[in-house]
């Protein structure tokens, strides 16, 4: 009996340690282009929204808070959106979501997305407007890219772009520039990754 025990102790370690060491693969193609979707319709709903001005006009010109709403309800709707792909598609592969390295690349992500939303709160409440576009996809960018660490290449890759557009929001801080900065990475580059994991199926398999 208590060779028994060892045998099913060791294989359990050994289950759990290669559960441990595999890869997040559960990224949901569906779920990127359907959230990329989002993102494309919230940057043209905000534009036609706010008559945005010429593209170096001040933020001043602006209503901020009809931006910050559309944008809000985005990612309201972006958000749980890729979460159920994920789920759906972990268990459609009969994997737990919660465990191995899904767990450390959502830990990973995590405090990125919670600092994002912290920090957009006390931006608003300064009126530091032009902060938020380039603070939104670069923190999402930076959470990608320590989510990317224990999961697929393409998602570090939209990382990569993402933080590529929070840069341009930052150094052309006009709003017409930043809106389009957004449109481009939260609508066009989760499009473009869901779109490459739909093509290459094998990655995410």
């Amino acid at each position: 009996m208590n060779a028994l025990q060892q045998v099913e102790d060791n294989l359990r370690y050994i289950r759990h340690t290669l559960e441990e060491a595999g890869t997040f693969t559960h990224v949901s193609a569906g779920g990127l282009v359907l959230a990329g979707l989002i993102g494309v319709m919230a940057a043209g709903a905000a534009a036609w929204r706010l008559h945005l001005p010429a593209w170096n006009a001040p933020w001043t010109a602006v209503n901020f808070t009809p931006f910050l709403l559309i944008w809000a309800l985005a990612a309201g709707l972006a958000a749980p959106t890729a979460a159920v792909a994920m789920m759906r598609r972990a268990r459609q592969a009969g994997m737990p979501l919660w465990v191995g390295p899904s767990r450390r690349a959502l830990r990973a992500m995590l405090p990125a997305w919670i600092a994002g939303a912290l920090l957009t709160a006390a931006a608003a409440a300064h009126a530091w407007f032009a902060l938020i576009p380039p603070l939104w996809l670069m923190l999402h960018a930076l959470a990608l890219l320590s989510g990317a660490s224990f999961s697929i290449p393409p998602v570090r890759w939209m990382g990569r772009a993402l933080f590529a557009l929070g840069a341009l929001a930052a150094v052309w801080p006009a709003p017409a520039a930043a809106l389009l900065a957004l449109g481009l990475g939260f609508g066009g580059v989760h499009l473009a990754g869901g779109l490459y994991l739909w093509r290459n199926d094998a990655l995410v398999a």
